[in-house]
């Protein structure tokens, strides 16, 4: 397979792309990153007598965590102008902007494929309820919450879908390296180590066929627009409206069945799974397809 969009984004401009250089690059990204979390984390982290995870599962330690991504992208601009030295624009995509109508395109798709997602894991588990939010709390925070969820998923597609990948396929022609490692890195943040086995494979399998499709997406038009609403459109329903982990809940008109539950089981935690991979075909056949309203460019 061949795609001249996605072989012009990593071909531009032309240039060699050393691995020390690369490498540095990530470190600066890192330390970055560790810098805003470590901004966002200050009040949990002067006041003694208070709990972390209260305070991140609380409507400004929600907002904050989502505001400490954006770490990543100001350690993607360092590494890019001033390590590669090339101009930032160029992650964005081959067009050297983000292409906003591929991005209304992703946002939309996943915001019709999560309401399917809701029915199916309703059928299996009648657990959907109400937060204590009210609805005009909720129209207050909301436009934050807007702005710092796209702060947040379009870092994590800046680095993992654009970043990474452009520099690595610039160096090395198989896709296991420039489009499976970053992906591979990418699933290994979303897991913790009080995950039971059950919710490994559930997180692997949902979040591993997302970011294949999102990755796809970018190879497909070289260019990052179409990530970043699919990306966008999974976390902002998680976030504003329905929860499925309580952590992220503060923010949330909904809460359904919590996916981090220890006690989940194996045939569940499988079913979660298949809904979640049947969720995404149905996005990448709303965003691909020759007569879907929605196909993305490329």
């Amino acid at each position: 397979m061949h795609s001249p969009a996605f072989e012009a984004y990593r071909s531009s401009p032309p240039r060699r792309v050393s691995l020390w250089r690369l490498l540095f690059g990530i470190v600066v990204i890192g330390l970055c990153w560790l810098g805003t979390s470590l901004l966002a984390g200050l009040p949990a982290l002067l006041d003694r007598s208070a709990d972390p995870l209260a305070f991140f599962s609380s409507k400004i330690g929600t907002l904050a965590t989502l505001a400490s991504f954006i770490g990543i992208w100001i350690g993607v601009w360092i590494a890019t102008r001033f390590i590669h030295r090339e101009p930032f624009s160029n992650v964005l995509g081959v067009s050297r902007r983000i292409n906003f109508g591929d991005f209304a395109k992703g946002l939309l798709a996943v915001f019709l494929t999560s309401v399917l997602s809701e029915v199916l894991i309703y059928i299996l588990n009648p657990q959907f309820e109400r937060t204590a939010l009210d609805i005009g709390t909720w129209l207050v925070f909301i436009v934050p919450v807007l702005a710092l969820c796209f702060v947040q998923t379009s870092s994590e597609e800046l680095l993992f879908r654009g970043y990474l990948p452009r520099n690595l396929a610039n160096r090395f022609r198989s896709p296991w390296i420039w489009a499976v490692l970053p992906s591979i890195m990418f699933i290994g943040l979303h897991l913790t180590p009080q995950m039971s086995a059950s919710q490994l494979a559930l997180v692997v399998i949902s979040i591993g066929t997302l970011t294949a499709l999102m990755m796809f997406l970018v190879w497909l038009t070289g260019n990052l627009g179409a990530a970043f609403g699919v990306h966008m459109g999974n976390n902002l329903f998680g976030f504003a409206l329905v929860a499925h982990q309580d952590e992220f809940a503060g923010l949330a008109l909904f809460r359904g069945v919590p996916i981090n539950d220890p006690a989940m089981g194996n045939d569940f935690a499988l079913a979660l799974g298949a809904v979640g991979v049947v969720c995404v075909g149905l996005t990448a056949l709303l965003l691909l397809h020759s007569r879907s309203p929605l196909k993305v460019s490329g």
